[in-house]
């Protein structure tokens, strides 16, 4: 079987081909900064490429709270609708930064660990049955913690399901 052609990574606003949030001069300027990357800096751009469509298509089936600024669109950003940290309204032609930066985060983890496999990305919380509290109850919860630490704000209802969970 002849190996597939290298991804060529689109991240084009509101272009119809477009296939990533971050491009791999983004994702490596966002990885240069962060600590404990061995995952990242070993692999090879072809690998690095991969895993940032593959968290883009992740990150494109989360449910936010705006809505698609351009409606033919290979992917969910840009928004209208969005508000960021700081109350301020989130240009809805551009891709924004944080979006940027959860796609190379995520990236990150999937070139580690598969955390979309049925035993991928396990969280112990300890959850509770009546009155008995059980410490090693496991959730799957394949979006790593530090990526929804970023998207927070911008998913509805916060969509961190299992944020009361982990605080019991």
């Amino acid at each position: 079987m002849a190996a597939a052609p290298p991804i060529v990574l689109n991240a084009t606003p509101g272009d119809p081909a477009a296939n990533t949030y971050a491009l791999l001069t983004e994702a490596e300027t966002y990885h240069a900064s962060r600590g404990f990357n061995t995952n990242w800096t070993s692999a090879t751009d072809g690998q690095k490429n991969i895993v940032l469509a593959w968290a883009t298509k992740l990150l494109d089936q989360q449910t936010w709270k705006g809505v698609k600024a351009v409606k033919t669109g290979a992917l969910r950003w840009p928004q209208i609708g969005q508000v960021d940290r700081d109350f301020l309204i989130v240009d809805g032609s551009t891709i924004p930064q944080f979006i940027k930066e959860a796609c190379a985060e995520w990236a990150f983890y999937l070139l580690g660990e598969d955390r979309t496999d049925d035993e991928g990305g396990l969280v112990q919380y300890g959850g509770k049955t009546g009155p008995v509290f059980d410490p090693t109850m496991y959730i799957r919860d394949p979006m790593p913690e530090s990526v929804r630490d970023i998207l927070y704000p911008y998913l509805l209802n916060g969509s961190d399901t299992y944020a009361p969970l982990r605080r019991m």
